[in-house]
């Protein structure tokens, strides 16, 4: 029986409808409830496979906040002491001109804001925007996920984000990303 929203317990329910809003992303956007990688096989969700039978959804946003909070670290983790804070020295940016220099400070001011503490480097935000213009996501949301027993689920080249209500990862089973990156964001990892 395939999953649906109407028959999770009300707390998950409550829970994945939260994590899906963060995407602005509705629990009626899930195209295909279940994703079942059978035992000992590979997998590949890739948004450039024209043959694929998923179809993700391509997110967009022009605020490098909302891009943090999609694929990001918190900053409480840095806040709660969780992580450690590293201290980002760039350096000066000229306003006229975008040189090689220039190019190489926005884009690890735009890696450090995501994955490190954003008011550190967050005199840098406009520029990044400016710079970036959009910033897209790849968002494949499903109810649950099951990878079967030494299979491998992999995701195709992007900014990944694997989004599901449950995952269960049998013994031997991966997710992993090809190229580019993953985020996987469930309410429940099972590993069995």
């Amino acid at each position: 029986m395939a999953t649906t929203l109407a028959n999770l317990p009300a707390a998950d329910r409550a829970n994945f409808e939260k994590r899906l809003a963060v995407y602005r992303v509705a629990p009626t956007a899930v195209a295909q409830a279940d994703l079942v990688v059978p035992a000992n096989s590979e997998m590949t969700l890739s948004v450039s496979d024209s043959k694929s039978a998923v179809k993700p959804q391509t997110l967009t946003t022009t605020s490098l906040s909302e891009l943090k909070s999609w694929i990001g670290l918190p900053d409480t983790l840095y806040s709660a002491g969780k992580l450690d804070r590293a201290k980002v020295v760039m350096p000066k940016v000229a306003a006229s001109a975008l040189t090689a220099e220039a190019t190489a400070a926005i884009r690890t001011a735009a890696a450090a804001y995501l994955f490190g503490e954003s008011s550190s480097v967050s005199a840098y935000q406009s520029a990044i925007e400016k710079y970036f213009k959009n910033f897209q996501i790849i968002f494949w949301p499903f109810y649950t996920i099951t990878v079967g027993a030494n299979s491998t689920l992999t995701m195709g080249p992007g900014q990944n984000v694997l989004s599901a209500w449950k995952i269960v990862l049998e013994k031997g089973a991966k997710v992993k990303a090809a190229q580019g990156a993953l985020k996987v964001d469930s309410v429940i990892l099972q590993v069995a």
